[in-house]
């Protein structure tokens, strides 16, 4: 979302994530450039349960392969909920 609308910030990504019924925090989407002013895009898998982190990875380009490599390593072995 924010690659195909550049001028975008964090409350009007978070705004527009609400209005398809996904309830996350405005935190979670905002981005922080690094001391290089890179900016990295962090995937987490939680828990609901109890909040666990199941899985983190940080990259500086996200692709569409990556992410789905990242689910995988998130579950392994069929153990993603049903």
């Amino acid at each position: 979302m924010a690659e195909a609308n550049p001028l975008w910030g964090a409350p009007r990504i978070h705004g527009e994530l609400q209005k398809l019924g996904l309830e996350v925090s405005q935190a979670t989407v905002s981005t922080v450039p690094t001391v290089l002013f890179k900016v990295l895009f962090v995937f987490v898998v939680l828990t609901h349960d109890r909040r666990r982190i199941v899985h983190i990875d940080v990259t500086d380009a996200p692709t569409a392969q990556w992410t789905a490599q990242q689910l995988v390593e998130a579950f392994p072995w069929d153990t993603a909920p049903q």
